[in-house]
Formats: structure tokens, sequence, C-alpha cells
């Protein structure tokens, strides 16, 4: 069984990792700012719309359509006042959605699962998604995949599709998430940067653009997941089931 992996290597670049985070966070101050201005109830009565909270589970790249439905009024020609809700992990949002706080969630399917098991009547009507578009960045000085053992991985949540992920991965290269290595609760994506370019942790997965990022800083990139072939379904799902209605 395959036990290491060649990295990507690019130059290296001297800025500074926390001066990149703080501006990825006032990018997305603008966007909220940007999504604050709705309009007033009875606007959105005399238009029909049904105001509707979606979740989704954390900024990055997967989670774009949610944006670009709601601005190119996609929800709004289906009756819909879409109110974007962004959660730090999809196991949080799956629990915002147990409880009713939101009926729409853009989730990865693995925490839909999980959530009917634990009981929730949630469905999935469908999937984005059919990859794991991540790569794995190291600290510097990991160049092969068996050198992650004893190391600290960060994810976003324990059942998260951050969390499903690593697994996958490690699992691929004969490693144990729970002996071989020690997952860490990090947050989204910016924060796993942070936290990776602190030392606080030794490795984890992001997607676009913080990968570029990592590339630029000096940091490896030790797999492309999707790359790799490690696949789950990422979709819209919809709570309660009685909201669906087939046309």
């Amino acid at each position: 069984m395959e036990t290491a992996l060649p990295i990507n290597r690019s130059e290296n670049s001297q800025s500074n990792a926390g001066s990149i985070v703080k501006t990825i966070l006032k990018v997305v101050q603008l966007v909220f700012l940007g999504t604050t201005f709705a309009l007033a109830p009875s606007e959105l009565a005399a238009q029909g719309l049904t105001v509707v909270p979606v979740g989704i589970a954390g900024l990055n790249n997967n989670t774009i359509h949610s944006y670009v439905s709601r601005d190119t009024g996609l929800f709004r020609k289906y009756g819909i006042d879409a109110r974007l809700v962004v959660f730090q992990a999809g196991s949080l949002l799956a629990q915002a959605s147990m409880a009713g706080e939101v009926k729409i969630s853009m989730v990865a399917g693995p925490v839909t699962i999980a959530s009917r098991a634990a009981g929730s009547d949630s469905i999935i009507i469908g999937a984005l998604i059919n990859t794991l578009p991540y790569k794995m960045v190291v600290a510097k000085g990991i160049t092969r995949s068996d050198q992650l053992k004893g190391k600290r991985i960060g994810i976003s949540r324990f059942g998260s599709s951050t969390d499903t992920a690593v697994r996958l991965f490690l699992a691929k290269f004969a490693l144990n998430a729970d002996k071989d290595v020690v997952l860490v609760q990090a947050g989204e994506q910016a924060n796993r940067f942070a936290a990776l370019a602190g030392g606080t942790i030794d490795a984890t997965i992001v997607g676009v653009p913080l990968d570029i990022t990592a590339q630029k800083q000096g940091f490896p990139v030790l797999a492309d997941l999707a790359a790799n072939k490690l696949s789950q379904a990422g979709g819209d799902e919809c709570n309660p089931p009685s909201r669906v209605q087939s046309s």
C-alpha cells in the first residue's frame, strides 16, 4: 500500500500569514456589508416572496453557488427571499437545521446522513459536487504522507466535511485518524490556515484561494484530494421534506 506522496513545489514568498488572513477577513466583511440591504417586509409580501433562512457551511469556493443563486435572482424566481447564514462548520449547520433555525442547508452529504441517523427528517434534494475540492497543506519540512503520523491536523469541526475528508485521506495511506494523528477543531479554512502559519497545527485542508496563498508562503501542498479521487457528495439539504414539492 502507498505510504507517501510527492509534493507540489512553488516559489516561496516572505509574505506575512497574519496579514493575508486579515485581508481575507476584510473581504468577507465587505461581502456581508453588501448583503445587508434587503427589501422591507411589505415589499416582499407584495412580490409574493417567502423569507427563507439558508444555511451555508463556511465561506469557501464550495459555497459560492449560494451567492450566485441569490444575486442572479434564481431564489426569487421561485418565490424565495433567501437569507444566507454562514456557519463555521457543517456539523454546526446540521444542529441549526435540526432545531428548525434554517430551512435549506448547503452542506456535504455525510453531514446530512449523520443528521438522519440522529433523528433528523432532512432530505437531500440535489448534489452539486461529487469530489473533495481540498488540498492538504502541511508545515514546512513535511514531504511525505507517512510523516503526518503523530502530527496535529486541523479540521473545522468533528462530523463536518473537512473531518470526513481528512479521515478518507489518511485511510488511503494506512493512517488511522483516531490513533495516528491528533485532529484539532480549528474552524473555517481562514482560521485553519492561520493556525498552520502560527505553528498551532502541522497540516490542514483548504480550498481556493488559500491553497495558492499557502504555496506562495512556502507551505507545501502534500496532496490534491480531488486528484487522488477521494469523493463524496456535496449538495442542498431541505428540512423538513414536506417543504419539497414536485412540479
